[in-house]
């Protein structure tokens, strides 16, 4: 977790009684104590941080006794009186006080980046190859389930459309040699049949 500038400017100019304040905020501001640990870990080895505990006349309540009026008692006596002993039980009724934001958050997971996600919308060299070894039926049930059949019917249809149509032109022109016909009549023909042919791709 990053440390503000003004706590690093004060753990080097060894400036006690700000780092001891900064030290037991961060323990109410974060009962995870997540930004605490990260200060500490700079300021531990500061000379003068730690003082001999004394009980002033007023030790340490059980538990039964620690409320939100008592965590604030210990937040006034433990800059004057920065001990060990009286760090160790502030944090323990910190996280009495305060259970839920005391559990360590969760950290988010981390986005994919453009080549990753690039590479997932691509099929693998071996999707492809299994496509390619599908049957007729695996490939027909598969595009029936993606919506893609009416689509490959109708394209098939148009296909049957076109080359009937050539055909019936064919057809038209060779009988004008012998019989009037038509060619509209042959387009027509080879349309219907062309038809019939792309409809029965759907099957």
């Amino acid at each position: 977790m990053e440390v503000s500038k003004s706590f690093k400017d004060a753990v080097s100019k060894n400036d006690v009684s700000k780092v001891r304040i900064m030290l037991k905020d961060s323990l109410f501001t974060d009962p995870s104590f997540g930004k605490f640990n990260a200060m500490f870990a700079l300021a531990k080895n500061m000379s003068g941080l730690f003082d001999p505990h004394e009980d002033r006349g007023e030790p340490f309540k059980p538990q039964s006794e620690w409320t939100k009026d008592y965590g604030d008692l210990l937040k006034s006596q433990i800059v004057p009186n920065f001990s060990h002993e009286r760090l160790d039980h502030l944090k323990k009724v910190v996280q009495h006080l305060y259970p839920d934001l005391a559990k360590p958050k969760p950290q988010a997971a981390p986005k994919p980046t453009t080549t990753q996600s690039r590479a997932t919308s691509q099929p693998t060299q071996s999707q492809s190859q299994s496509q390619s070894t599908m049957s007729y039926e695996e490939i027909r049930a598969r595009d029936e389930r993606e919506g893609r059949v009416a689509n490959r019917a109708a394209e098939g249809a148009v296909a049957g459309a076109v080359v009937g149509g050539v055909a019936g032109a064919v057809v038209g022109v060779a009988a004008s040699s012998t019989v009037i016909v038509p060619l509209a009549i042959g387009v027509v023909i080879g349309a219907v049949g062309g038809g019939f042919v792309g409809s029965n791709m759907r099957k």
